[in-house]
Parts: structure tokens; sequence; C-alpha cells
């Protein structure tokens, strides 16, 4: 009985509202901490040195703190936010693909008049941007998933603190406001509110254009039959036209034309396969890392999530949290090289399928064991936070 009573203690704090609030108390503190007096939350952009040069002319006068090397991604898209005008020959040139960048057009723009143009406060309103969206896709879960009981608050828990979601806050990145508008649209799509699914999946392709793999979804919004098919395919055009015209126009008008597949797509676990392999290499070796424990460890959870969601792949056109789950399941197989460079890019990629399946999950009787092994990765996003 002692032992049953040790048991359950953590079972009853995952159903309550107090982890919830240690985790929202611990994304806020790290954003608050990146708050430098002189630099502002400009840390977050993660602006690289070796890119000061080509920055924007008004960007070079301000004081931005500085990341080792290339730094990273968000700070491409924090200037598409402050000129977000593609064809603008001081933006074509600070961009590192110019053809690429601006096709994610959607948060640059909000950033952009929220700070009225001016390029300081256009900067704080892309960060804080972020951070909103983080704190609104903690909101939306907890709906979702509901306080009350351990699975619930446990799947909560690898949602929020998922790599791919705490990456997309710790460096301003894409990757988490697409989602949690894919989010939205399964959960508009489960009550049946169709308009409401389609404008949020358009929402989420003009953050991210690769979330257009999340439309199934739709389909379980529709009425059944042909006639459901039909207002489904006129629902997915919608979304996804303007989003491949304005790709289709960005390649043509700037340099770098297309955006190819290469390192981006390969055969079926191909690239899973070697990743896994030389992670396990390098451990073997004795090179006890965290990149190589965690994309060992993360990137093996990340394929069960994917063979939980194609086993039911066969109800993705009558549940929306498979509609979302399952194409990205798939996209997970056939991801080349590049992103598996570090696994925490793939998590990222594929946060939908993480965020469907810990609500399918959560919705599964005894899967308390799975969860553990499939979302170690929330772990490393933790511990990311901390020392970074």
């Amino acid at each position: 009985m002692p032992v049953r009573a040790v048991r359950r203690v953590p079972a009853a704090m995952l159903a309550g509202r107090g982890p919830r609030w240690l985790a929202i108390g611990f994304g806020l503190l790290f954003v608050a901490l990146r708050w430098e007096p002189v630099t502002g939350l400009t840390g977050l952009m993660r602006f690289g040195e070796r890119h000061a040069e080509r920055r924007l002319p008004e960007l070079r006068a301000l004081p931005l703190l500085p990341s080792p090397g290339d730094g990273y991604d968000g700070q491409f898209y924090a200037q598409v936010a402050v000129r977000p005008v593609p064809t603008d020959p001081d933006l074509v040139h600070a961009l590192d693909k110019p053809s690429y960048r601006p096709r994610r057009i959607l948060l640059p723009v909000l950033a952009h008049l929220l700070g009225g143009g001016d390029p300081w406060r256009v900067l704080h309103a892309f960060a804080l941007l972020h951070t909103a969206a983080w704190l609104a896709f903690a909101a939306l879960m907890a709906r979702v998933l509901p306080e009350g009981d351990p699975r619930r608050g446990a799947a909560w828990l690898a949602c929020v603190l998922a790599v791919g979601a705490l990456d997309s806050l710790r460096m301003t990145l894409t990757d988490l406001p697409a989602a949690l508008a894919l989010a939205a649209a399964a959960v508009a799509a489960e009550r049946g509110r169709g308009r409401a699914a389609t404008a949020l999946a358009a929402l989420a392709g003009a953050v991210r254009e690769v979330s257009l793999l999340g439309l199934p979804l739709l389909r379980a919004a529709a009425p059944p039959g042909q006639q459901g098919w039909h207002l489904t395919a006129r629902r997915a055009a919608l979304c996804a036209l303007p989003i491949v015209l304005w790709c289709g126009w960005l390649d043509r008008q700037l340099p770098g034309g297309f955006i190819g597949p290469e390192g981006n797509v390969d055969w079926p676990g191909v690239a899973f396969l070697r990743a896994m392999a030389f992670d396990a290499s390098r451990l073997l070796a004795g090179d006890i890392d965290p990149q190589w424990t965690f994309g060992l460890a993360g990137g093996l959870g990340l394929a069960a999530q994917s063979l939980f969601l194609l086993r039911r792949a066969g109800a993705a056109l009558r549940d929306p949290w498979l509609g979302l789950g399952v194409p990205f399941a798939l996209f997970f197989w056939i991801v080349g090289a590049d992103p598996w460079l570090d696994y925490r890019a793939l998590a990222r990629h594929c946060l939908p399928m993480t965020i469907a399946f810990n609500v399918l999950l959560a919705r599964a009787p005894g899967a308390r064991p799975l969860w553990f092994v499939t979302n170690v990765s929330a772990l490393d996003g933790v511990l990311r936070m901390t020392y970074l």
C-alpha cells in the first residue's frame, strides 16, 4: 500500500495545475533573462557575427547582441520584418536565401505593423510575437488536454516543452507559430467549424509554407460523401493557392530561384538510419555529448511517434488530429540529410506530428510508458533553455 501511494504522487501532480504553471513560469523566466539593458531581446534572434557586414543598414547602427559564427535563421526573418519588401536590394543582400526567407511572410509583416516600422521596436515585436505564440499554444493545448487526468497533464507538458516548441521560442523561429495555427485548425475541425479551420490552416501556410502538409485535417470538418470531398478540395485550394502563387513569384523575382530538395529529401528512412548510426558511433567512441545522446534517443522517439500515427492512418480523414499528424509522420521518413545534422531541426519541422501524437496518446488507455520513451526530447528542450 505505501508503494502504491508513492506511485500515485507523480500521477496526481501531473493531473493538477502545478506542473503547468511551473512550465509557463520557466518559459517566461527564460525570455526575461534574455533581456539586456543595452541590446534588449535581440539575443533571441541570433544575429551571427559573420553576417554583420551584410545586415540591413538600419540594423548596423543598432546595439544587437551578436552570436558566434553564422548565428541562426531567426536573424533573417527579423530582417524581413524590418523591411518586408522582398525585392528591396538591401534586403536581398542581407538574406542568406533571398527567394526562400520571404516565403514565411506573415509574422514579419505583423511584427512590422506592431513596431510601426521603427527597426528597434519591430525587432522586439518580432521576438515577443514568438513568446505570445508559445503562451497561446500552451492555452490552446490546455483546452484540448484539460487538467484532472495525469495522461492529459503529461501530454500537455510533452507538447509545450517539446524541443521543437522551445527551440522556436528560444531562437524566434517559425515552426511553433505555424504549429499553433494548425493545432487551432484541428480543434476547429473537430468541432465541425470548417470555415474557421480553413482560415487557420491558411494562416499556418502564410507563417510557414510546409504547414500545407496539414491540410488533410480539413476533411474531418466536411460532411460525408462526394459533396464533402468537393468542399474539402475547395477549402484546401483556398489555403494552398495563395501560398503557391506567392512562392512562385518569389522564385521568379529573386536570386537563387527555386530552392530544390537537395539535402532536404531522401529515400524513405535512409537519412534517419544514417543519423542514428552516426550518433551511436559517437557514443560508442566515448563522446558522451548531449548532441549525440539526445540525437539518438530523441530521433528514436520521433520515429516511434511517427509509427504510432501511421498505424492509425486509415482514420486520418475522419479524425482531424490524425489528418494533421499523419502527413508529417510520412514527411519524417523522407527528410534528407541536412535537417538530420541536428535532430532538433527535424523535431521543429515535425512539431505538428508531436502535437497530434500526444493528443491521441492521451486519449489511449495505458499509454504512460510510451509517453516517456517517445517524448525524451522534451527533456532536451528544457536543458537547452538552461544553458543557451
